[in-house]
C-alpha cells in the first residue's frame, strides 16, 4: 500500500483540499447489530438445532436491544457465500477471535459485528463470544466463554451471552473546567429506551477518531492535473483505541447523556492530533469483583517462580509509597488475582526492581484474566536482584543510624537521672555494635561497588546515598568515645561520686550550650546556662549567660523581625505550595542580617535551611517519580530544594567573612 502520488503542473499551483467530514453525535442514528454464527460440525450439532439457535437468537436479541433503538440481524457464518466473506468477517472465519482488535479493522463503519462460536466439547456444549465495533473501531477486550450441558439452554444462554457485551458507542467531550472528568453521548441518545443502556458505574473503554489519507493500492496510477486543478486526496476515518484510558459513570445528566470521570495513566487522557475528529467509546461488561490478571513478556513467556516481580492494585491511582498487604495480587506462572473486589476499574502496577508500569484495567468476569506484557528477561531480572541487594544494604545503613540516634537520646535521659553505670553499658555495647556495623556494611559496599551494575545511573545514585550515609553513621563515634570516658571518670571517682556526678552532669550542659549556640537558639542556650548554674554554683555560668545575652542581641528592630521570620518551622507546613512561599522571604531575611553582620541569625538561617531540606526530603519519599501525576511534584520539590541551596551558599559566604 502506498498513499497516491500527488502531480502538480509546472507554473500552476495546486491546492490539496481535505473535505472534512464534521463528527457526529449521532443522537438519532439506530444501531445495526450484527450477529454470525459459527458452528463446529458435530452429530449433536443437527441442522435442526443450528436453526433453531439462529431463530432463537433473532427472536430474543431484536427486543433487548429494542425496535427503536436498531435492527439485529443473526447470520449462519456457513451460509454466507465466499465472495461475501470479506474484511473482518473474512478474517474471523480463517484465524478467530484474535482478528478483532487488530489494526487492519480500524476504519470506522457504523456496523456492530458480534461473533459466537459453538461447538460441542467433553460432552458439552461449549460457546464463546466476541464483539468488534464499528463506531469506536474497538473490539471487547475478552472472549466470554460458557458451556452448556444440554441443547434445551443452548439458546438462552447464548442470547444472554450477546446481550451481556452488546456494548453501546458514544461520544466522549472533554470539559474545559475539569481534567479528571468528560461528557459522555450514547449513540441514539434521543431514540426511545435509550435510557436502560447508560446507568452509573458503567465504564467505558475510549478510541481516539482521526481523518487519515487514504492508503491507494500499489497499481494505482496517478492522474496528472490540469492547470489550476485542485485535487482532493481522499480520506477516511480511523480509530486509534486509548488502551491505557478508561471512563466510568458518575452520574446521568439526561437520557443517553452522562458525567464521566476518567482513569488514566496519561497526562490527559485526550491527545491531540493535526488529524483529529473526536473521540469515542464502546461501553463494557464490568463487575465489582478481584481483578485478574495474566502477565507474559513481548515473546508471551511467563515469568518464572525466581523472577522477584512485586503486583499491586488498587481502585484508584497514584499510588506513590509501597503497596499494603491488601493491595498485592497473589498468584504464581504469570496468573494474579487480588484479594478484594474491584468497582469494574483496577489500577494494577507491575514493579521489579526500578523499573515500574502502571496499567488501567477493566474489572471483567468474561473468561480468562486480562493480559498485560512487562519485560523481565535475565537482563532485568539480574538488575532487579541487585537493585534489591542495595535496597537491603541501604536500610541497614539507614537502621543503623536510627539505633544511634535511638541510643544518644536514652544515654541522655539516663544522665539526667544519674544512672550512669547503665550509661556506660549502653554505651559501650553501642560502640561495639557500631564497630561490628562498620566493618560488615564496609565490605558489603565493596562488594556492591565490584558489581559491573553499579555503574547503572539508578543504581549508582543509590549506592552514592546509602554511601553518605555509612560515612555519617562512623562519624558519631569519636562523641560516643569521649562520652564512655566521661562515665568511666565519674565512676572511677566513686570516693567523691557527689563531686564528681556534679562535673560530669555539667559536661553535659555545656555540651548542649554549644549546640544550641551554633543552631542560633539564644534562648534555648540561656536555658542551660540556668541549669549550669544550678548544678556548679558557680559565678562564671551567670558571667557567661550574660556575655551571651548581650553579645546576642539584636542590634535594630530590624534585625530582630529577621531574626524571627528566618525561623520557621517547617513540619507545621503540609502543602509544598506553602513551603516553597516561605523561600523568598527568607532570602529577604537572610539579606538582612547578613548587612548586619549578625552571626547569631545567619545561625539560625542555617539551620532553619538544613530542616527546610529534611522537610523536602519527606514530601519526596511520598512521590515516586516513574510516575506521570508524581513527575511534577518532584520537578517542584528539587526547585525548591535549589533555591534552598542558594541561600545557603549566602549564609556560609557570611559566616565565614564574619568569622574571619
Amino acid at each position: 500500500m502506498r498513499l497516491m502520488a500527488i502531480v502538480v503542473c509546472l507554473g500552476f499551483c495546486s491546492t490539496i483540499v481535505a473535505a472534512p467530514v464534521p463528527f457526529d453525535h449521532q443522537p438519532q442514528s439506530p444501531y445495526e447489530w450484527n450477529v454470525f454464527v459459527k458452528f463446529k460440525p458435530h452429530v449433536r450439532l443437527s441442522v435442526a438445532v443450528r436453526q433453531q439457535l439462529l431463530k432463537d437468537l433473532k427472536a430474543s436479541l431484536g427486543p433487548a436491544l429494542g425496535d427503536d433503538l436498531g435492527k439485529v440481524i443473526v447470520q449462519d457464518l456457513a451460509d454466507i457465500p465466499k465472495d461475501k466473506k470479506v474484511g473482518i468477517i473474512q478474517a474471523f472465519d480463517e484465524k478467530g477471535f484474535g482478528e478483532l482488535g487488530s489494526d487492519k479493522f480500524r476504519t470506522l463503519t457504523s456496523v456492530k459485528s458480534h461473533f459466537l462460536t459453538v461447538e460441542v466439547k467433553d460432552g458439552k456444549f461449549l460457546l464463546q463470544s466476541s464483539q468488534h465495533d464499528g463506531d469506536c473501531g474497538l473490539a471487547t477486550p475478552q472472549v466470554r466463554t460458557q458451556t452448556v450441558a444440554d441443547v434445551d439452554t443452548l439458546s438462552r444462554t447464548a442470547g444472554l451471552m450477546l446481550v451481556a457485551d452488546f456494548g453501546p458507542s458514544a461520544t466522549v467531550e472533554p470539559l474545559a473546567d475539569n481534567k479528571e472528568a468528560c461528557l459522555l453521548r450514547l449513540r441514539g441518545m434521543e431514540l426511545p429506551g435509550v435510557n436502560r443502556w447508560l446507568k452509573v458505574g458503567d465504564v467505558f473503554m475510549m478510541s481516539i477518531i482521526l481523518d487519515e489519507p487514504k492508503m491507494m493500492p500499489k497499481d494505482a496510477k496517478p492522474q496528472p492535473l490540469k492547470p489550476g486543478q485542485t485535487l482532493e486526496i481522499p480520506k477516511e476515518r480511523k480509530a486509534r483505541p486509548m488502551s491505557a484510558t478508561l471512563l466510568r459513570v458518575l452520574n446521568i445528566i439526561k437520557p443517553g447523556v452522562a458525567k464521566c470521570e476518567i482513569f488514566t495513566i496519561y497526562e490527559s487522557a485526550f491527545p491531540k492530533s493535526a488529524r483529529l475528529v473526536g473521540y469515542r467509546a464502546m461501553k463494557l461488561s464490568t463487575h465489582d469483583a478481584p481483578v485478574r490478571v495474566q502477565l507474559t513478556d513481548d515473546k508471551n513467556n511467563l515469568p518464572g517462580p525466581a523472577v522477584p516481580l512485586e503486583i499491586w492494585a488498587t481502585e484508584y491511582g497514584g499510588l506513590a509509597t509501597k503497596p499494603t498487604p491488601q493491595d498485592t495480587l497473589e498468584g504464581r506462572n504469570g496468573l494474579y488475582k487480588s484479594g478484594r473486589n474491584m468497582r469494574g476499574i483496577a489500577y494494577v502496577w507491575v514493579k521489579l526492581g526500578n523499573e515500574k508500569k502502571p496499567f488501567v484495567l477493566p474489572v471483567l468476569t468474561a473468561s480468562g484474566p486480562n493480559p498485560i506484557q512487562f519485560t523481565f528477561n535475565e537482563v532485568a531480572v539480574q538488575k532487579a536482584r541487585y537493585q534489591d541487594r542495595v535496597e537491603r544494604f541501604s536500610s541497614r545503613v539507614l537502621d543503623a543510624r536510627l539505633a544511634q540516634e535511638q541510643l544518644g537520646i536514652a544515654l541522655g535521659a539516663l544522665i539526667q537521672k544519674a544512672e550512669n553505670k547503665l550509661a556506660l553499658e549502653r554505651t559501650e555495647g553501642g560502640l561495639k555494635t557500631l564497630d561490628e556495623n562498620e566493618k560488615e556494611l564496609n565490605a558489603q559496599l565493596v562488594e556492591l561497588r565490584a558489581d559491573p551494575l553499579a555503574k547503572d545511573q539508578k543504581m549508582a545514585r543509590e549506592l552514592s546515598t546509602a554511601e553518605q550515609l555509612l560515612r555519617g553513621l562512623v562519624m558519631v563515634k569519636p562523641e560516643l568515645e569521649s562520652k564512655r570516658e566521661d562515665l568511666k571518670l565519674s565512676l572511677e571517682k566513686a570516693d567523691n561520686p557527689a563531686e564528681y556526678e556534679k562535673k560530669f552532669r555539667a559536661n553535659e550542659i555545656t555540651r548542649l550550650i554549644a549546640f544550641h549556640e551554633r543552631r542560633g537558639e539564644i534562648a534555648e542556650a540561656l536555658d542551660q546556662y540556668d541549669r549550669l548554674y544550678e548544678v556548679t554554683n558557680l559565678e562564671e555560668a551567670k558571667t557567661r549567660k550574660a556575655k551571651l545575652e548581650a553579645d546576642s542581641k539584636p542590634k535594630t528592630p530590624e534585625v530582630a523581625k529577621a531574626r524571627m521570620e528566618a525561623k520557621i518551622e517547617w513540619q507545621l507546613i503540609e502543602k509544598l505550595e506553602e513551603i516553597s512561599a516561605k523561600v523568598a522571604p527568607l532570602a529577604k531575611n537572610v539579606d538582612e542580617l547578613a548587612k548586619a553582620d549578625d552571626k547569631y541569625g545567619l545561625r539560625i538561617a542555617q539551620t532553619t535551611i538544613q530542616a527546610g531540606y529534611a522537610r523536602l526530603g519527606d514530601l519526596v519519599g511520598t512521590l515516586d517519580p516513574e510516575l506521570i501525576q508524581d513527575k511534577e511534584q518532584v520537578k517542584a520539590i528539587a526547585q525548591v530544594k535549589a533555591d534552598l541551596q542558594k541561600i545557603e551558599e549566602i549564609v556560609t559566604t557570611n559566616r565565614k567573612r564574619i568569622m574571619d
